[in-house]
This record gives structure tokens, C-alpha cells and sequence, in this order.
């Protein structure tokens, strides 16, 4: 439905270039080649201590060039929705979250929930739902200017003195 539609998401916690600012993207955009980038329910941007994180990138640099998770049947040659759902906000004092739904991505129902601890850190927890029958594959890709490095439990960079984790909930 239209009225639970939304084009950018955005926790942030003040204007200062040190605050935390995480973007969730709500919808498919044309982009400057007119090629529709599959950017709805895709993390477009975090930054923290004031470091870009995590951010979107441009087709020509890779086939992977958001943050989010990809599924596949080989061809992803059939429609896209337009975008996704916002099926639940809380902004409070200490914790703000949200639930995200992207219906028939390729061949699953895809709900994305961030939680954020202000001043601390993010939770971000996928679920897909295969709706079709087939065979896909799916691939959950963080994008970040740094250089990262596998850790045990997920992924590690650095920026001069400060870090950003990635904590795989399979680890």
C-alpha cells in the first residue's frame, strides 16, 4: 500500500560530522545511466566517529555495490516493486527501530529490521521468505570504503583510530 511507503529512512544522532547517521533506502531509483539500481531496503549510508562505514556505490564498480541481501535465480530478469513497506517505527530516548518489507524480491519476501542503541550501536536482522518455487541463491553484502578484514564472527575496519565490527549471528 502507497500510505505505508517511504523513500529514505534515517536514524541520526545530532548534525556534528562524529554523529551516528544510518540511512535505509525505501525505494527503486533510476539512476544516472537509466539503469533502475535494486536499491529499496538497502543500508545507502552509516556513519559513525566521524567515518563513512557503510555507503552505496554505482553498478560500474561491481555487481555487489549495496549493502543489503541478494537473491538470485540466475537471470533476476522479471519485475521489481517499486519498494518496500515500513511495517513498524519506534524513536525513543534510548532505542529507536524499524521493520522493513520488500514483497516478491526476486523470489522471496524480504523483512529487514534495524534496532539502534543510541550512542552505541545497530542490530540489523534479515528474514527472507522464498514465495516461489526454484532454486536462488542469496548473498548479504556490506559495502565500505575501508579496507576490512574476516574476523572469526564477521568483519573488522579501521580508520586511524576508530572501528566498525560486523557480527554475523551464525558465528
Amino acid at each position: 500500500p502507497v500510505e505505508k511507503c517511504f523513500e529514505k529512512l534515517c536514524f541520526r544522532s545530532d548534525f556534528s560530522p562524529a554523529g551516528q547517521y544510518f540511512v535505509l533506502e525505501g525505494f527503486q531509483t533510476a539512476s544516472a545511466d537509466n539503469q533502475p539500481p535494486m536499491d529499496a531496503n538497502s543500508i545507502i549510508r552509516y556513519t559513525d566517529l566521524g567515518h563513512v562505514w557503510l555507503h552505496a556505490n554505482t553498478e560500474k564498480q561491481g555487481n555487489l555495490p549495496r549493502s543489503a541481501v541478494f537473491c538470485s535465480d540466475g537471470l533476476n530478469d522479471g519485475p521489481q516493486p517499486a519498494g518496500c513497506e515500513l511495517q513498524a517505527l519506534h524513536n525513543g530516548p534510548k532505542v529507536g527501530l524499524a521493520a522493513s518489507y520488500f514483497p516478491d524480491y526476486t523470489a522471496c519476501d524480504w523483512t529487514r529490521s534495524i534496532v539502534w542503541r543510541r550512542a552505541g550501536y545497530f542490530v540489523v536482522v534479515d528474514l527472507l521468505r522464498q514465495n516461489r518455487e526454484g532454486k536462488f541463491g542469496l548473498t548479504c553484502t556490506f559495502r565500505t570504503p575501508q579496507k576490512a578484514e574476516l574476523t572469526a564472527d564477521g568483519t573488522l575496519a579501521r580508520e586511524d583510530t576508530a572501528e566498525m565490527r560486523i557480527r554475523n549471528a551464525d558465528a
